[in-house]
């Protein structure tokens, strides 16, 4: 037998020989990787970073120290979360949470649990923070008003609106202006003796009736 032809057939046995579709992996592209940014496993959530739970408090510098510093300087909740990153729906995830654990525990955080603890803490520190940044206003407010009386008409506005309100002022102001024209009518020389001849005349005209 020829070479040649002993080579075809060698190469003839060699392709029947292999198995059936390695061709085609071997050919076919690998898929290509995707990569996802997903937390791995045990990533804490926001509200735990930063947060000691011996002291029971954040790093000024964590999300929700941020939080709490801009409550302390005055401005909203909605303010006060943007300011540090976070979302007003997650603020108040994290308060309806820690409200919810308050109450199971009857308010007390030494029996709140764990994991609830630093929701619980987070809406106990607001309310606190809330209150100090109020004292130290008005206190800012009464020292002012030592030397401006628009500052201590502002304090007085919003501690007694009843009395002190713009518009409580106007009705009074209106209430007093009305009784001094009236005072001012019923003392007036003319309106008095117009009203003794107008008395006379009436009692005249009767007088001829009869």
């Amino acid at each position: 037998m020829p070479a040649k032809k002993r080579a075809a057939k060698k190469q003839a046995a060699k392709k029947q020989a292999a198995p059936k579709g390695t061709a085609e992996k071997r050919n076919a592209k690998k898929p290509a990787t995707v990569k996802t940014t997903r937390p791995g496993p045990g990533r804490p959530s926001l509200i735990e970073v930063g947060w000691d739970p011996d002291e029971r408090s954040w790093e000024k510098t964590s999300p929700v120290g941020k939080f709490l510093v801009a409550i302390r300087a005055g401005n909203w909740i909605q303010t006060s979360a943007a300011f540090a990153g976070l979302g007003d729906r997650t603020i108040r995830i994290w308060m309806r949470r820690g409200r919810e654990a308050l109450a199971e525990a009857s308010g007390e955080l030494t029996q709140v649990a764990p994991e609830d603890l630093p929701h619980a803490v987070l809406v106990d520190t607001t309310a606190y923070t809330e209150s100090a940044s109020e004292v130290e206003l008005v206190q800012i407010m009464r020292s002012q008003a030592r030397d401006d009386w628009r500052a201590a008409i502002a304090l007085l506005s919003r501690r007694h609106p009843d009395r002190w309100a713009e518009r409580a002022l106007v009705a009074d102001d209106a209430a007093q202006l009305a009784q001094d024209e009236w005072t001012d009518l019923i003392t007036d020389p003319d309106v008095l003796d117009a009203a003794e001849a107008l008395a006379e005349s009436l009692q005249n005209a009767e007088l001829d009736d009869t």
